[in-house]
C-alpha cells in the first residue's frame, strides 16, 4: 500500500478546496493520510472522500503493524512558499501539479439533516419560510478567528442570524441555515465552498474581502454563484 501524507492541519476551507488533490492520489492507488486538529476529525463523518483518512496530529503511519514513512509528502499548508504564485490557494495545486479549476466536483459531503434542523429550530429559533440575513464577519478556524471590522455596522431590515461557534455543531451543520437565508453577508471563508454546493434562496449575496484593502486574488475565480464582491 502506497501512502500519501498531506500536511494541512487547519484551514477548513483549505481542506475543502484540496479534496481534488487527495482524490487524485487515491485514484493513483495511494492511501491518503491527512492529519488535522482533534476538533476537526468530524471530516471523517461528513466528507465523502473514499480513501482519505483524517487522523489526529502526530499520528504514526503503520503498515502490517510496522511504522513506515509516506511515499509522498505534500506540504499543502506551505505550498505558497514552495512555488511562485499570486494565489495562496492556487499554489496548493501548482505545487501538486494538478489543475484546480474543477475543484468543486471533488468536494462532496454528507448532510446531517437532523442536526441541521435542531440548529435551525431549537438553537436559532427560526421558523419555516422566515426571512433572515445570515451574518459572518469572522475569518479563521475557531478559536483562532479575527473579525472583519468593516462588517461591524451592517444593517439589515429582516431578522439577523449571526454565526455562532457551537461545540455540538460544525460548519456543515449550517447548511440549512445557509440554504434558506434571504440575505447573506459574510467574509470569504469555508462557508463559500459549502454555499457553492447548495441550492441557495438568497436574493442578496454580499461577500466581503478578508483583506484590507480588499483583494480577490485568492478566491475571485473559485465560485460559480453571483456574489456581490465588496472590496472593503
Amino acid at each position: 500500500m502506497k501512502i500519501c501524507y498531506i500536511n494541512q492541519q487547519i484551514g477548513i476551507g483549505d481542506v475543502f478546496f484540496g479534496q481534488k488533490i487527495a482524490q487524485h492520489y487515491v485514484e493513483q492507488g495511494y492511501k491518503v493520510i491527512w492529519p488535522v486538529r482533534e476538533d476537526l476529525l468530524w471530516y471523517n463523518d461528513y466528507l465523502d472522500s473514499p480513501g482519505v483518512h483524517f487522523v489526529g496530529p502526530g499520528t504514526k503511519i503503520h503498515v502490517n503493524d510496522k511504522e513506515v514513512q509516506p511515499d509522498v509528502y505534500l506540504d499543502l499548508q506551505n505550498a505558497d512558499q514552495r512555488v511562485q504564485c499570486t494565489s495562496v490557494l492556487e499554489a496548493k495545486y501548482d505545487y501538486a501539479g494538478i489543475d484546480w479549476k474543477d475543484w468543486a466536483d471533488y468536494f462532496k459531503f454528507k448532510r446531517n439533516k437532523e442536526k441541521e434542523d435542531r440548529l435551525y429550530y431549537d438553537v436559532l429559533g427560526l421558523k419555516d419560510d422566515e426571512e433572515y440575513a445570515f451574518i459572518n464577519p469572522y475569518v479563521g478556524t475557531p478559536p483562532n478567528t479575527i473579525i472583519k471590522e468593516a462588517m461591524s455596522n451592517i444593517e439589515v431590515n429582516i431578522k439577523r442570524v449571526d454565526i455562532q461557534f457551537l461545540d455540538d455543531y460544525n460548519v456543515l451543520d449550517w447548511c440549512r441555515v445557509l440554504e434558506d437565508a434571504t440575505e447573506i453577508h459574510m467574509v470569504d471563508t469555508c462557508f463559500n465552498y459549502i454555499y457553492d454546493k447548495l441550492n441557495p434562496k438568497a436574493k442578496v449575496k454580499n461577500l466581503y474581502s478578508r483583506f484590507t484593502p480588499g483583494s480577490w486574488h485568492d478566491v475571485g475565480k473559485l465560485f460559480k454563484l453571483d456574489w456581490n464582491y465588496l472590496d472593503v
